[in-house]
C-alpha cells in the first residue's frame, strides 16, 4: 500500500507553525513520516523562513508518532561530521527507531556562510563518504580518533546512543524495507536510518539519487 509523508519545509513557514501543521498532517491520515528540511537560507527570499531543523525536530518528536528525520544534512561544512552524530545519536535516543538521518554533498545555498571556497561534487562527495565513516565509527560507541584526507578527530566517543545502536554495535546489515522507504521519501542525498539500521561500512549506503 501506498503511504504518503509530510515535507516540513522550514524554509517556508514558521517552526512554531509547522509544529502544529505535522500532527495535523499525521491525523488526516499522512502516514510515512516527517521530512524536515535542513537550511541556512530559504530557497528564496520570498519564503522568508529558515529554522534550525535540529531544535525543531527535538519539538517535532515529542507532538507525532511518526518517523522523522533531515531531508537532507550536509555534514562537513558547517557542521563537523561529529556534531552530526551528536545531533542524530540524541535525537535517535530520545525518540527511540524514529529519527532517520538523511545525508547530502551540500549546496551552496546554505555552506557557503562559512566562507572559504566552494569545492566540485569530487570533492564534496569525498567528503561525504569520509563523513559517514566518522559517523558510523562513533555510532559504535567507541573512542574514535581520525585522520583523513578531509577531517580529524580526537579522542571522541558519543555517550548518549540509542539501543539500537549499543545492541547492534559490530553488524552491519544490507538495505532494508525501511531503508527503501526513507530512500523513496528523499529526492536526493544519502539515506542513513540509522536507528532501525547500523550501517558501517560507506559501501552499505545506498544514493538514492544524485550527491
Amino acid at each position: 500500500m501506498t503511504r504518503i509523508g509530510y515535507a516540513a519545509m522550514l524554509e517556508q513557514f514558521h517552526p512554531t507553525d509547522l509544529l502544529d501543521y505535522c500532527p495535523a498532517a499525521e491525523d488526516a491520515g499522512f502516514s510515512a513520516g516527517f521530512m524536515v528540511s535542513e537550511h541556512f537560507h530559504p530557497w528564496t527570499p520570498q519564503q522568508g523562513q529558515s529554522a534550525f531543523a535540529w531544535a525543531f525536530m527535538g519539538a517535532l518528536g515529542t507532538r507525532t508518532t511518526l518517523p522523522f528525520g533531515t531531508g537532507v544534512a550536509c555534514p562537513g561544512f558547517r557542521y563537523h561530521p561529529a556534531v552530526i552524530a551528536h545531533a542524530a545519536a540524541t535525537l535517535g535516543a530520545m525518540f527511540p527507531g524514529r529519527f532517520w538521518l538523511g545525508l547530502g554533498a551540500g549546496e551552496a545555498l546554505n555552506e557557503h556562510v562559512i566562507g572559504g571556497v566552494w569545492p566540485e561534487i569530487g570533492v564534496r562527495s569525498a567528503m561525504l563518504f569520509e563523513s559517514i565513516e566518522i559517523i558510523n565509527k562513533l555510532f559504535t560507541g567507541a573512542v574514535i580518533r581520525h585522520r583523513g584526507e578531509h577531517f580529524a578527530l580526537e579522542s571522541a566517543k558519543l555517550y548518549t546512543r540509542p539501543e539500537v545502536c549499543k545492541d547492534q554495535r559490530d553488524k552491519c546489515v544490507k538495505m532494508g524495507r525501511a531503508f527503501k522507504a526513507a530512500a523513496q521519501f528523499i529526492p536526493k542525498g544519502i539515506v542513513s536510518p540509522i536507528f532501525n539500521f547500523v550501517i558501517t561500512q560507506a559501501l552499505d549506503v545506498v544514493t538514492a539519487a544524485r550527491v
